[in-house]
């Protein structure tokens, strides 16, 4: 199954542990810490303690370099593990200068939001 979906992504992807600060963007979102699995430039995954729910809007905060990224995504796939629920977001809009500092953490040439 997996190699199912490494053959669909269209961007690069690192496996990383990086610890990001969620959003949940609707009336009462808190903010909470969590623990990537992998990130990339079309999006992440990240270990979070209860299910969000598919499609739900986010607000992320990535550290990168000494500098933190604020991209907007969405939950498109929530999967139980034992140590809580592995949630995969597609980021959806971030600013000109956000996308730049998380480029840089792939290289030159790659490229990210449409």
């Amino acid at each position: 199954m997996k190699d199912a979906i490494e053959e669909k992504r269209h961007f690069p992807r690192l496996t990383q542990d990086v610890r990001i600060t969620v959003k949940k963007l609707l009336p009462g979102g808190h903010e909470w810490p969590a623990a990537t699995r992998e990130l990339g430039l079309g999006g992440l995954s990240f270990i979070y303690p209860v299910p969000l729910g598919v499609g739900t809007p986010l607000e992320l905060q990535i550290p990168v370099a000494e500098a933190v990224v604020t991209v907007q995504a969405r939950v498109v796939y929530e999967r139980a593990e034992m140590d809580g629920v592995e949630i995969g977001a597609e980021y959806t809009a971030s600013s000109m200068g956000d996308l730049e500092l998380l480029q840089r953490l792939f290289g030159p040439h790659a490229t990210a939001f449409p």
